[in-house]
Protein backbone atom coordinates (compact mmCIF):
# COMPACT_ATOMS: atom_id res chain seq x y z
CA UNK A 1 0.00 0.00 0.00
CA UNK A 2 1.68 3.41 -1.21
CA UNK A 3 1.93 6.13 1.86
CA UNK A 4 0.33 9.44 1.51
CA UNK A 5 3.13 11.00 0.48
CA UNK A 6 3.57 9.18 -2.44
CA UNK A 7 -0.07 9.68 -3.98
CA UNK A 8 0.78 13.69 -3.91
CA UNK A 9 1.03 14.85 -7.33
CA UNK A 10 5.21 15.33 -8.53
CA UNK A 11 5.04 19.14 -7.92
CA UNK A 12 3.26 18.93 -4.15
CA UNK A 13 5.28 16.41 -3.38
CA UNK A 14 8.26 18.40 -4.03
CA UNK A 15 7.34 22.03 -2.94
CA UNK A 16 6.63 20.04 0.30
CA UNK A 17 10.34 18.89 0.54
CA UNK A 18 11.56 22.16 -0.24
CA UNK A 19 9.66 23.18 2.58
CA UNK A 20 11.48 21.15 4.95
CA UNK A 21 8.82 18.98 6.18
CA UNK A 22 9.67 15.87 7.28
CA UNK A 23 6.88 13.51 6.91
CA UNK A 24 2.40 14.67 6.39
CA UNK A 25 0.86 15.31 9.78
CA UNK A 26 -1.50 12.43 11.23
CA UNK A 27 -4.71 14.58 9.97
CA UNK A 28 -3.43 15.23 6.54
CA UNK A 29 -1.95 11.63 5.45
CA UNK A 30 -5.63 10.38 6.58
CA UNK A 31 -7.40 12.89 4.20
CA UNK A 32 -4.83 12.48 0.96
CA UNK A 33 -6.10 8.41 1.80
CA UNK A 34 -10.11 9.29 1.99
CA UNK A 35 -9.85 12.15 -0.51
CA UNK A 36 -7.41 9.94 -3.42
CA UNK A 37 -9.36 6.76 -2.86
CA UNK A 38 -12.65 7.72 -3.11
CA UNK A 39 -15.33 10.40 -3.60
CA UNK A 40 -16.90 10.46 0.13
CA UNK A 41 -17.43 13.46 1.52
CA UNK A 42 -15.14 14.47 4.44
CA UNK A 43 -15.08 16.68 8.09
CA UNK A 44 -11.39 17.37 8.89
CA UNK A 45 -11.74 18.75 12.59
CA UNK A 46 -8.43 19.95 14.23
CA UNK A 47 -7.51 23.02 16.53
CA UNK A 48 -5.65 25.93 14.95
CA UNK A 49 -2.64 25.70 12.88
CA UNK A 50 -3.43 21.85 13.12
CA UNK A 51 -3.20 21.26 9.36
CA UNK A 52 -6.37 21.09 8.67
CA UNK A 53 -5.63 23.66 5.32
CA UNK A 54 -3.41 21.42 3.72
CA UNK A 55 -4.61 18.27 4.50
CA UNK A 56 -7.97 19.28 2.20
CA UNK A 57 -5.70 20.97 -0.14
CA UNK A 58 -2.51 18.31 -0.91
CA UNK A 59 -4.58 15.92 -1.72
CA UNK A 60 -7.52 17.74 -3.94
CA UNK A 61 -4.68 19.87 -5.96
CA UNK A 62 -2.54 16.30 -6.73
CA UNK A 63 -6.12 15.08 -8.32
CA UNK A 64 -6.11 18.38 -10.31
CA UNK A 65 -2.93 17.88 -11.39
CA UNK A 66 -2.52 14.47 -11.94
CA UNK A 67 -5.81 14.37 -13.83
CA UNK A 68 -7.21 17.46 -15.61
CA UNK A 69 -10.73 18.35 -16.20
CA UNK A 70 -11.65 18.47 -19.60
CA UNK A 71 -14.41 20.77 -19.10
CA UNK A 72 -14.34 24.62 -18.14
CA UNK A 73 -14.52 25.95 -14.39
CA UNK A 74 -12.49 26.18 -11.46
CA UNK A 75 -11.33 23.00 -10.32
CA UNK A 76 -11.94 23.68 -6.74
CA UNK A 77 -14.17 26.05 -4.58
CA UNK A 78 -12.94 27.31 -1.38
CA UNK A 79 -15.66 29.35 0.88
CA UNK A 80 -14.78 30.73 4.09
CA UNK A 81 -17.01 33.54 6.31
CA UNK A 82 -14.05 36.16 6.31
CA UNK A 83 -11.97 38.05 3.73
CA UNK A 84 -9.02 38.23 5.73
CA UNK A 85 -9.07 34.22 5.78
CA UNK A 86 -9.47 33.93 1.95
CA UNK A 87 -6.75 36.42 1.68
CA UNK A 88 -4.07 34.48 3.94
CA UNK A 89 -5.31 31.18 2.63
CA UNK A 90 -4.15 32.33 -1.15
CA UNK A 91 -0.89 33.23 -0.37
CA UNK A 92 -0.46 29.79 1.70
CA UNK A 93 -1.93 28.35 -1.50
CA UNK A 94 0.39 30.32 -4.24
CA UNK A 95 3.16 29.12 -2.32
CA UNK A 96 2.36 25.19 -2.28
CA UNK A 97 1.26 25.73 -5.93
CA UNK A 98 4.60 27.62 -6.54
CA UNK A 99 5.96 25.12 -8.75
CA UNK A 100 2.99 24.43 -11.15
CA UNK A 101 0.76 27.00 -13.31
CA UNK A 102 -2.38 26.46 -11.31
CA UNK A 103 -4.03 30.06 -10.73
CA UNK A 104 -5.11 30.85 -6.99
CA UNK A 105 -7.85 33.56 -7.02
CA UNK A 106 -8.92 35.14 -4.30
CA UNK A 107 -12.91 36.77 -4.79
CA UNK A 108 -14.46 39.18 -2.46
CA UNK A 109 -14.99 43.02 -1.98
CA UNK A 110 -11.30 44.28 -1.71
CA UNK A 111 -10.14 41.89 -4.62
CA UNK A 112 -10.08 44.28 -8.01
CA UNK A 113 -12.60 44.08 -10.67
CA UNK A 114 -9.76 43.18 -13.13
CA UNK A 115 -8.79 40.20 -11.02
CA UNK A 116 -12.55 38.96 -11.12
CA UNK A 117 -12.73 39.71 -14.85
CA UNK A 118 -9.62 37.42 -15.57
CA UNK A 119 -10.90 34.61 -13.51
CA UNK A 120 -14.17 34.37 -15.13
CA UNK A 121 -13.12 35.06 -18.39
CA UNK A 122 -10.58 31.98 -18.32
CA UNK A 123 -12.17 30.40 -14.54
CA UNK A 124 -9.22 27.36 -13.82
CA UNK A 125 -7.83 26.77 -10.66
CA UNK A 126 -8.87 27.41 -7.35
CA UNK A 127 -11.47 30.05 -6.26
CA UNK A 128 -11.16 31.69 -2.92
CA UNK A 129 -14.74 32.88 -2.45
CA UNK A 130 -17.31 34.38 0.72
CA UNK A 131 -20.68 33.38 1.05
CA UNK A 132 -22.12 36.22 0.01
CA UNK A 133 -20.05 37.04 -2.84
CA UNK A 134 -20.98 33.80 -3.86
CA UNK A 135 -24.42 35.01 -3.66
CA UNK A 136 -23.58 37.48 -5.80
CA UNK A 137 -21.97 35.44 -8.54
CA UNK A 138 -25.42 33.70 -8.73
CA UNK A 139 -27.56 37.06 -9.49
CA UNK A 140 -25.34 38.85 -11.85
CA UNK A 141 -24.05 35.69 -13.17
CA UNK A 142 -26.37 32.84 -12.54
CA UNK A 143 -26.64 31.53 -16.49
CA UNK A 144 -22.82 31.46 -16.50
CA UNK A 145 -22.57 29.03 -13.29
CA UNK A 146 -22.72 25.76 -15.42
CA UNK A 147 -19.35 27.48 -17.21
CA UNK A 148 -17.44 28.67 -14.47
CA UNK A 149 -18.39 25.20 -11.80
CA UNK A 150 -18.44 22.60 -14.69
CA UNK A 151 -15.26 21.53 -13.31
CA UNK A 152 -15.43 21.86 -10.59
CA UNK A 153 -14.60 18.32 -8.35
CA UNK A 154 -14.85 19.81 -4.70
CA UNK A 155 -15.95 22.40 -2.37
CA UNK A 156 -14.44 23.25 0.70
CA UNK A 157 -16.08 25.01 3.62
CA UNK A 158 -14.03 26.49 6.31
CA UNK A 159 -14.82 27.53 9.61
CA UNK A 160 -18.08 24.70 9.85
CA UNK A 161 -17.87 25.39 13.21
CA UNK A 162 -18.92 28.45 13.20
CA UNK A 163 -21.79 28.65 10.82
CA UNK A 164 -24.09 25.56 11.85
CA UNK A 165 -27.29 26.19 12.73
CA UNK A 166 -26.76 30.40 12.15
CA UNK A 167 -28.02 32.56 9.27
CA UNK A 168 -25.02 32.35 7.01
CA UNK A 169 -24.77 28.66 7.68
CA UNK A 170 -28.61 28.15 6.07
CA UNK A 171 -27.91 30.25 3.12
CA UNK A 172 -24.00 28.24 2.56
CA UNK A 173 -26.22 25.34 2.15
CA UNK A 174 -28.63 26.94 -0.09
CA UNK A 175 -25.88 28.12 -2.43
CA UNK A 176 -24.69 24.36 -2.35
CA UNK A 177 -28.05 22.73 -3.30
CA UNK A 178 -28.33 25.65 -6.11
CA UNK A 179 -24.76 24.94 -7.08
CA UNK A 180 -25.62 21.28 -7.77
CA UNK A 181 -28.65 21.70 -9.28
CA UNK A 182 -27.09 24.35 -11.58
CA UNK A 183 -24.71 21.53 -12.54
CA UNK A 184 -26.79 18.79 -11.94
CA UNK A 185 -25.01 17.11 -10.46
CA UNK A 186 -23.50 16.28 -6.59
CA UNK A 187 -19.95 17.73 -5.70
CA UNK A 188 -17.80 16.46 -2.83
CA UNK A 189 -18.48 18.88 0.26
CA UNK A 190 -14.93 19.07 2.72
CA UNK A 191 -15.85 20.87 5.46
CA UNK A 192 -12.67 22.41 7.76
CA UNK A 193 -13.79 23.07 11.65
CA UNK A 194 -12.53 23.30 15.06
CA UNK A 195 -12.99 20.26 17.45
CA UNK A 196 -17.06 19.53 16.93
CA UNK A 197 -19.03 18.71 20.19
CA UNK A 198 -21.45 17.43 17.90
CA UNK A 199 -19.92 15.57 14.84
CA UNK A 200 -23.49 14.26 13.97
CA UNK A 201 -25.00 17.55 13.73
CA UNK A 202 -22.53 18.40 11.40
CA UNK A 203 -22.50 15.80 9.16
CA UNK A 204 -26.20 16.12 8.84
CA UNK A 205 -25.46 19.69 7.96
CA UNK A 206 -22.83 18.53 4.84
CA UNK A 207 -24.93 16.08 3.63
CA UNK A 208 -28.62 16.52 4.75
CA UNK A 209 -29.12 13.69 2.09
CA UNK A 210 -27.27 11.35 3.76
CA UNK A 211 -25.26 12.38 6.64
CA UNK A 212 -24.16 8.58 7.42
CA UNK A 213 -21.77 8.54 3.95
CA UNK A 214 -19.71 11.75 5.15
CA UNK A 215 -16.24 10.58 6.45
CA UNK A 216 -14.74 12.28 9.70
CA UNK A 217 -10.74 12.63 10.51
CA UNK A 218 -10.68 13.82 14.15
CA UNK A 219 -7.16 14.91 15.30
CA UNK A 220 -6.09 12.98 18.12
CA UNK A 221 -4.30 14.82 21.31
CA UNK A 222 -2.39 18.08 21.14
CA UNK A 223 -5.52 20.26 21.99
CA UNK A 224 -4.54 24.07 21.08
CA UNK A 225 -4.66 26.73 23.80
CA UNK A 226 -8.24 28.82 23.49
CA UNK A 227 -7.11 32.49 22.36
CA UNK A 228 -9.66 34.92 22.26
CA UNK A 229 -9.08 38.31 19.46
CA UNK A 230 -11.46 41.40 21.08
CA UNK A 231 -12.07 43.83 18.63
CA UNK A 232 -13.26 47.25 19.43
CA UNK A 233 -15.58 49.47 16.98
CA UNK A 234 -15.03 53.23 18.22
CA UNK A 235 -15.46 56.97 17.34
CA UNK A 236 -14.68 60.38 18.17
CA UNK A 237 -13.46 61.20 21.19
CA UNK A 238 -13.70 58.30 23.42
CA UNK A 239 -11.36 55.88 21.62
CA UNK A 240 -9.10 55.71 24.75
CA UNK A 241 -11.33 55.10 26.96
CA UNK A 242 -13.59 52.43 25.56
CA UNK A 243 -10.05 50.54 24.22
CA UNK A 244 -8.92 50.25 28.13
CA UNK A 245 -12.73 49.48 29.05
CA UNK A 246 -12.77 46.81 26.50
CA UNK A 247 -8.89 45.34 27.79
CA UNK A 248 -10.19 45.63 30.83
CA UNK A 249 -13.21 43.10 29.76
CA UNK A 250 -10.50 40.69 28.44
CA UNK A 251 -9.54 39.40 31.47
CA UNK A 252 -12.99 39.42 32.93
CA UNK A 253 -14.85 36.94 30.21
CA UNK A 254 -13.80 33.59 31.11
CA UNK A 255 -16.38 32.38 28.24
CA UNK A 256 -18.21 30.48 30.74
CA UNK A 257 -21.78 30.22 28.45
CA UNK A 258 -24.15 33.30 29.63
CA UNK A 259 -21.21 35.96 30.59
CA UNK A 260 -21.23 39.47 28.73
CA UNK A 261 -18.55 42.01 28.61
CA UNK A 262 -20.06 45.85 28.27
CA UNK A 263 -18.32 47.72 25.89
CA UNK A 264 -20.61 50.61 26.18
CA UNK A 265 -24.26 51.26 26.41
CA UNK A 266 -24.93 49.58 22.77
CA UNK A 267 -21.94 47.19 22.60
CA UNK A 268 -20.76 43.98 24.49
CA UNK A 269 -19.32 40.43 23.73
CA UNK A 270 -21.00 37.90 25.00
CA UNK A 271 -19.78 34.81 25.76
CA UNK A 272 -22.06 31.59 24.15
CA UNK A 273 -21.93 28.53 22.88
CA UNK A 274 -21.44 29.44 19.53
CA UNK A 275 -23.67 27.45 16.59
CA UNK A 276 -26.07 26.30 18.99
CA UNK A 277 -30.42 27.13 17.90
CA UNK A 278 -30.42 28.80 21.27
CA UNK A 279 -27.54 31.55 20.34
CA UNK A 280 -29.03 31.21 16.78
CA UNK A 281 -32.39 32.59 18.17
CA UNK A 282 -30.37 35.71 19.85
CA UNK A 283 -28.35 36.79 17.32
CA UNK A 284 -31.37 37.23 15.49
CA UNK A 285 -33.56 38.48 18.02
CA UNK A 286 -31.02 41.02 18.70
CA UNK A 287 -30.40 41.92 15.08
CA UNK A 288 -34.35 42.69 15.19
CA UNK A 289 -33.57 44.95 17.90
CA UNK A 290 -31.17 47.29 15.67
CA UNK A 291 -28.05 45.90 16.10
CA UNK A 292 -25.29 44.70 14.36
CA UNK A 293 -24.59 40.72 15.18
CA UNK A 294 -21.15 38.91 14.49
CA UNK A 295 -20.94 35.37 15.67
CA UNK A 296 -17.25 34.00 16.64
CA UNK A 297 -16.02 30.68 17.89
CA UNK A 298 -17.37 31.31 21.28
CA UNK A 299 -18.57 34.60 21.74
CA UNK A 300 -20.94 37.23 19.86
CA UNK A 301 -19.93 41.24 19.24
CA UNK A 302 -23.38 43.01 19.40
CA UNK A 303 -23.00 46.59 18.43
CA UNK A 304 -25.65 49.40 18.31
CA UNK A 305 -25.96 52.91 16.22
CA UNK A 306 -27.09 55.84 17.18
CA UNK A 307 -30.52 54.96 16.91
CA UNK A 308 -30.48 51.88 18.45
CA UNK A 309 -31.84 51.00 22.33
CA UNK A 310 -29.66 50.53 24.73
CA UNK A 311 -28.78 46.91 24.74
CA UNK A 312 -29.15 46.01 28.79
CA UNK A 313 -32.67 47.46 28.27
CA UNK A 314 -33.21 45.40 25.07
CA UNK A 315 -31.85 42.18 26.68
CA UNK A 316 -33.99 43.12 29.56
CA UNK A 317 -36.82 42.63 26.78
CA UNK A 318 -35.88 40.00 25.94
CA UNK A 319 -35.66 38.64 29.08
CA UNK A 320 -39.27 39.51 30.05
CA UNK A 321 -40.72 37.73 27.10
CA UNK A 322 -41.10 40.79 24.38
CA UNK A 323 -41.57 39.47 21.58
CA UNK A 324 -39.67 40.63 18.20
CA UNK A 325 -39.40 39.41 14.31
CA UNK A 326 -36.66 37.06 13.96
CA UNK A 327 -36.59 37.66 9.81
CA UNK A 328 -36.80 41.73 10.14
CA UNK A 329 -33.11 42.17 9.35
CA UNK A 330 -32.28 38.37 7.78
CA UNK A 331 -33.35 38.54 4.01
CA UNK A 332 -31.30 35.55 3.82
CA UNK A 333 -33.25 33.61 6.00
CA UNK A 334 -36.64 33.83 3.64
CA UNK A 335 -34.69 33.10 0.57
CA UNK A 336 -34.94 29.41 0.81
CA UNK A 337 -39.22 29.67 0.93
CA UNK A 338 -39.06 31.70 -2.35
CA UNK A 339 -36.70 29.59 -4.65
CA UNK A 340 -38.27 28.01 -7.58
CA UNK A 341 -36.06 25.27 -7.24
CA UNK A 342 -36.82 24.14 -3.88
CA UNK A 343 -40.17 21.57 -3.38
CA UNK A 344 -42.34 21.13 -0.52
CA UNK A 345 -40.04 18.57 0.65
CA UNK A 346 -36.90 20.30 0.80
CA UNK A 347 -38.58 23.29 2.46
CA UNK A 348 -40.18 20.83 5.50
CA UNK A 349 -36.71 19.11 5.89
CA UNK A 350 -34.91 22.86 6.25
CA UNK A 351 -38.12 24.71 7.73
CA UNK A 352 -36.26 27.79 9.37
CA UNK A 353 -38.26 26.79 12.54
CA UNK A 354 -36.37 23.80 13.26
CA UNK A 355 -33.22 25.97 13.46
CA UNK A 356 -34.96 28.26 16.47
CA UNK A 357 -36.11 28.30 19.86
CA UNK A 358 -37.76 31.33 20.33
CA UNK A 359 -39.41 29.62 23.67
CA UNK A 360 -35.83 29.37 25.22
CA UNK A 361 -35.07 33.02 23.75
CA UNK A 362 -36.46 34.56 27.22
CA UNK A 363 -34.31 31.62 29.82
CA UNK A 364 -30.79 32.23 27.80
CA UNK A 365 -31.42 35.64 27.88
CA UNK A 366 -32.02 35.72 31.56
CA UNK A 367 -28.81 33.70 32.07
CA UNK A 368 -26.70 36.37 30.58
CA UNK A 369 -28.13 38.93 32.61
CA UNK A 370 -27.34 37.31 35.54
CA UNK A 371 -30.88 36.25 36.45
CA UNK A 372 -32.30 33.55 38.29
Amino acid sequence: MSTAFDKLARPIQKRIRQQGWKELRDIQARATHVLMDGNRDLIVAASTAGGKTEAAFLPLLSQVLDEPSEDSGFDVLYVAPLKALITDQARRLEDICRNTDMPITPWHGDVSSSVKAKATKRPRGVLLITPESLEALFIRRGLEIPRLFGATRAVILDELHSVLDSERGIQMRSLLTRLEIALKRPIRRVGLSATLGDMELAKVYLRPDSPGEVEQIIAEGGAAELQLQLRGYVAGDKDDELLDEARSHHGQLQFNPGRIAQLSDKAAVIATKTGSVRTTTLALALRASGFTVQTHDGFLEVFGKDESPDLINALSGLADGKEVDLFAHSPNLLFEKFHPHLTEELLQRDALSAHLDASGLAELTRSILGRD
